[in-house]
């Protein structure tokens, strides 16, 4: 079997595409071949827990010890306190295979980096990612020329990994649009990386866990889609610049906490109906200890959340 080596930030699914590329086979042989499970290919490879006998056939075939280092499985801890492995997650752009399924939006990609080595990277599948910081540009998630989703993994052995499934349009050729090195789009983006790879964050002088940043910020990015009257049910089928705005958004609105997200909430008439401790009883501990404070002794009124 002809090998291809992994760049530093290449997720597992884009390494596996290489591969069957390098020997002239489709993904769903490779991944039998690789593994040993039939169907693998139809699963999110990115984020599949392995077995002992799947990691020791990656290690013999492949040469990599260190599997996670390839997949997103390294997040949980800080993006989220664990991974639903057959739901939705939070921060992780959602991967589905059924066929002629065009609803989802998982796969978001930079023409100029395809362009310069043809490979998916693995910060392109969080959501807290939309900006590409090398080419200071927009990532795109859809097709330009049939604006349909980006179907991965590829099972036309005829096209690479910069062709559109469907009409295969050359994604390296799109048109992105660029934004300045200051842009409040870019500053967010590096705040929230920070803290993803930190794991935690300050404020006032005390420090914090990522998840439950993560967790808030989710809850705010939904309220404001609803301010604006946003009707998609899942935050990564928004366009990465929209998805952007809504993030750099809802950050901005915890700045000078609890004042300013007391004002927008307000003067929005966001009711009763959304609060925090309504919907999320169960889940509160998710939600960081400064902003539950100030909501059980009323420096934010609770009617407004």
């Amino acid at each position: 079997m002809n090998k291809c080596y992994p760049y530093k930030d290449e997720l597992l699914s884009s390494l596996i595409f290489r591969i069957s590329r390098a020997n002239y086979t489709s993904v769903s042989n490779i991944t039998n071949y690789i593994f040993k499970t039939k169907g693998l290919y139809l699963k999110d490879i990115d984020l599949y827990n392995f077995s002992k006998d799947e990691l020791l056939s990656i290690n013999k075939l492949l040469n990599i010890k260190n599997i996670r280092k390839y997949q997103l499985l390294k997040y949980i801890g800080y993006i989220e306190e664990n991974f639903n492995f057959n739901g939705r997650k939070r921060w992780i752009t959602h991967f589905h295979n059924k066929k002629n399924d065009l609803k989802f939006y998982g796969i978001r990609f930079c023409p100029h980096c395809i362009k310069e080595s043809p490979y998916l990277r693995q910060y392109w599948r969080l959501l807290i990612v939309n900006v590409c910081q090398k080419h200071n540009c927009f990532l795109l998630n859809s097709c330009p020329n049939c604006n349909k989703n980006i179907k991965y993994p590829n099972s036309h052995y005829e096209q690479e990994i910069f062709n559109c499934y469907y009409c295969g349009f050359d994604l390296r050729t799109s048109t992105t649009e660029t934004i300045k090195k200051e842009s409040i789009h870019l500053k967010v983006q590096n705040i929230l990386l920070n803290i993803l790879n930190y794991g935690y964050y300050k404020l006032n002088n005390r420090y914090y866990y990522s998840i439950g940043l993560f967790y808030l910020l989710r809850l705010l990015i939904k309220n404001v889609m609803r301010v604006n009257k946003k009707t998609e049910y899942y935050i990564d089928n928004l366009k990465p610049k929209e998805l952007s705005y809504f993030i750099s958004f809802s950050l901005i609105l915890l700045e000078n906490f609890p004042h300013r997200l007391n004002k927008y909430y307000k003067k929005n008439k966001l009711l009763n109906l959304h609060t925090i401790l309504d919907k999320y009883r169960n889940k509160k501990l998710n939600i960081p200890n400064w902003y539950l404070s100030s909501i059980y002794y009323n420096t934010i009124s609770t009617r407004w959340l």
